[in-house]
């Protein structure tokens, strides 16, 4: 049976609020039409990003402005699914993150994403 880490994410001396925004829409003649939002409030660890996790991604190259965000529930990336949705979108300290990348740690009782600081560069 996996140790359960789940309590440490939300932990009151390390978790921290965001946002996470999941994208909506559908694919409309081979292009994706944009829904609004899900708004979905979460609370987890944040920490920067080292440069094994950046290694993992595809734009591992962009170096500046990446954060991990451990959260209990799921976080996506790019679907390709008929049906599916792009990459979501964190927003925390004023500054919106595009999740590049997920490490699915469910059987330990977290997910940790990887985004990429797209506003305030």
């Amino acid at each position: 049976m996996p140790i359960s880490v789940d309590e440490i994410i939300e932990d009151d001396d390390l978790a921290q609020n965001y946002i996470i925004y999941e994208s909506q829409g559908s694919w409309v003649n081979g292009r994706w039409i944009e829904g609004e939002a899900v708004q979905i409030p979460a609370r987890g660890t944040i920490t920067v990003s080292n440069e094994k996790d950046l290694l993992l991604t595809a734009e591992g190259d962009r170096i500046k402005g990446a954060m991990d965000f451990y959260n209990k529930g799921p976080i996506y990336t790019t679907r390709v699914e008929p049906g599916q949705a792009l990459s979501d979108k964190i927003y925390w300290r004023d500054d919106w993150y595009k999740i590049i990348s997920v490490a699915p740690y469910g059987d330990y009782g977290f997910y940790k994403a990887t985004g990429v600081r797209i506003t305030g560069a």
